[in-house]
């Protein structure tokens, strides 16, 4: 319609009609009715002065069809299909453009109405997976102030360099897997959520939730990570896949952190690289103007972290160099080219009080062929003071299918670790040691069990540590408990089968007291002169007609009871064991002991 066609005044009646810029040229007094506008099941009828008909909006396909408008009328409004149909408004001469608006031809600027709602397809993100959007994702995230959210929907977007927020109290969320930002290149993370002055500030109540943070197909993937949180206070990060970065999610400091429902995977296109040190989640202090800040109270409930898709390995899962309270609940950890937990403090400060594994499966993929080498390892430096690392509980939890160790703890002087607990624990398929305790104190080991370890070394050996309580099921295994060293106060309690060695072996200078072990089977034992029992059994087959003149006592606590039987004509002196009169054994014969101050006491005796 055009102008020309009406007289100034007239009437027109019509039905379903666009109003565009086609009116531009009409008369400032005329005036315009439009009848039978049909909206939903209704009629009705509007008047429109001329005023009104300037500021009608107009669509316009692409964002530069509106940077080409010379328009000079105050508060015409836009909107830009391209750009997920985002309003503008005509604002008066004068006024400064922000990141989203437009600035047309003439200069004059069309400001972006958010109207509480802001998608970064508003700010210039394609999401079409080629064309670089970091620009536009950065203007859309810096454009956030309090209490805003910022939409991403679904689509692939290619980022090239770190995108950054400081902003307080803001939320970024995606529409699920389907909004995937992928980084373009090596070295960078895909999102950073920092103050701007990290030594002495934070970000609080930050959410990020419903999206996919992508390093796939980086060739030489050498540093940087999905997601980095730098003094990021009282956050809720929830719904999100972490894949194919060499960091999965980094915490520096940080506090009072919710995480829930992650998946943390690597790359397929790594092609058999090694990754040294790299990681699927890292724990670090951050430096402060006044001292350290520690990541405290950090919740992850719902986790599956895998190293390794396809070809490509990782090296370590979860890295913890300081940590004051962390919680991992329903978890799943495996198939690294190195540790599932490596906690390893770098100095003084990297104080660790707290650390929580429940519900956790620490696997390393398969029963055989596994190149993971620990479940869980303490890999405790020499210069962490005492006191340092305590308070650790391992609750629930399974350990399988390694090459080394399932819980290994390193922590080269007494008082360096502390307070740990393994409970309701699984230990299958390892290759070293079930549990490999070296030095540190009060630990207790309670309800769990191990099964399947044939090929390993044993279930559990004990260094140099003080204060530790054994109550376990001990099963296919060479040895169930060694300790070596300066292993002091050991209390051990539990059942064992199919044990092929010595359930409980001891050198250095141990002590221990050994309760309520029980077993249903014998165990044989070849006579000679000095013989040693395989502890905990109480019943032993004695073969062989070698005068027995000493038992070896290692090992055994006071009131400790056994019997011998005698499979033919063998002797027992009466010299270190205290016998009621001298014994010679037949075929069936038994002689019951009792071991009291430092001496074998003879109970009873059966001739046959």
């Amino acid at each position: 319609l055009y102008a020309g066609d009406f007289a100034n005044g007239g009437v027109a009646s019509i039905t379903d009609t666009r109003l565009g810029a086609v009116f531009n040229n009409m008369g400032s007094d005329f005036n315009f009715y439009i009848s039978n506008i049909v909206t939903g099941a209704k009629t009705r009828s509007a008047s429109f002065g001329w005023p009104e008909i300037q500021k009608t909006t107009i669509s316009y396909r692409t964002f530069a069809e509106l940077q080409a408008l010379t328009e000079t009328v105050d508060y015409k409004q836009f909107t830009v299909a391209e750009r997920a149909n985002a309003a503008y408004t005509l604002q008066p001469t004068g006024y400064a453009a922000l990141a989203g608006d437009a600035t047309l031809a003439n200069g004059r600027v069309a400001q972006l109405q958010t109207n509480g709602y802001k998608n970064a397809r508003f700010y210039g993100a394609t999401g079409n997976g080629t064309t670089d959007d970091t620009t536009a994702m950065q203007a859309a995230i810096s454009s956030l102030v309090q209490f805003e959210s910022l939409h991403i929907p679904s689509g692939t977007y290619k980022i090239s360099s770190t995108l950054t927020l400081s902003a307080w109290r803001t939320s970024i969320y995606g529409d699920g897997m389907s909004t995937r930002l992928r980084r373009s290149a090596d070295g960078i993370d895909i999102l950073h959520v920092t103050p701007a002055n990290p030594a002495s500030d934070v970000v609080s109540y930050f959410s990020l939730s419903n999206m996919e943070l992508s390093g796939e197909g980086i060739t030489n993937n050498t540093s940087g990570s999905g997601l980095r949180l730098t003094q990021v206070f009282r956050s809720l990060i929830s719904n999100l896949h972490v894949n194919g970065n060499y960091g999965g999610i980094l915490l520096e400091g940080c506090n009072s952190i919710h995480f829930n429902s992650l998946e943390i995977y690597a790359d397929q296109n790594f092609n058999n690289e090694f990754k040294a040190d790299s990681y699927l989640m890292k724990f670090v202090k951050q430096q402060l103007t006044s001292g350290v800040q520690l990541p405290s109270g950090i919740f992850i409930e719902s986790l599956q972290a895998r190293g390794s898709i396809g070809n490509g390995y990782l090296d370590k899962g979860i890295v913890i160099q300081a940590a004051d309270n962390l919680w991992f609940n329903n978890t799943h950890i495996g198939i690294l080219a190195g540790d599932a937990v490596y906690v390893n403090p770098q100095d003084a400060n990297d104080s660790m009080f707290g650390i929580n594994f429940k519900a956790t499966h620490f696997d390393g993929g398969a029963a055989s062929g596994s190149i993971m080498q620990n479940c869980v390892n303490y890999d405790i430096g020499a210069s962490v003071p005492v006191s340092k690392i305590k308070g650790h509980s391992y609750v629930g939890c399974q350990f399988s299918n390694i090459l080394n160790d399932g819980f290994k703890c390193n922590a080269t002087e007494q008082l360096t670790v502390s307070d740990v607990v393994i409970s309701d624990g699984r230990f299958n398929n390892i290759g070293g040691w079930g549990i490999n305790i070296d030095d540190g104190l009060r630990y207790v080991i309670s309800d769990s069990t191990f099964y399947d370890m044939t090929n390993s070394s044993g279930c559990i050996k004990i260094k140099d540590a003080d204060f530790v309580k054994v109550d376990a099921i001990f099963g296919e295994s060479p040895i169930g408990i060694q300790t070596t060293g300066n292993a002091t106060r050991l209390m051990v309690e539990g059942i064992w089968q199919n044990v092929t060695d010595d359930v409980i072996i001891s050198t250095g200078n141990s002590s221990k007291q050994i309760e309520g072990l029980s077993n249903s089977s014998f165990s044989t034992v070849a006579s000679s002169s000095d013989i040693s029992l395989r502890f905990p059994y109480d019943t032993f087959n004695i073969t062989g007609v070698v005068t027995i003149d000493t038992i070896n006592a290692n090992s055994i606590a006071d009131g400790r009871v056994v019997t011998l039987v005698f499979g033919g004509a063998c002797a027992v002196a009466n010299s270190a064991i205290l016998l009621s009169s001298a014994f010679t054994s037949t075929t069936n014969s038994t002689l019951t002991l009792k071991y009291h101050s430092g001496s074998w006491i003879e109970i009873s005796r059966s001739i046959r």
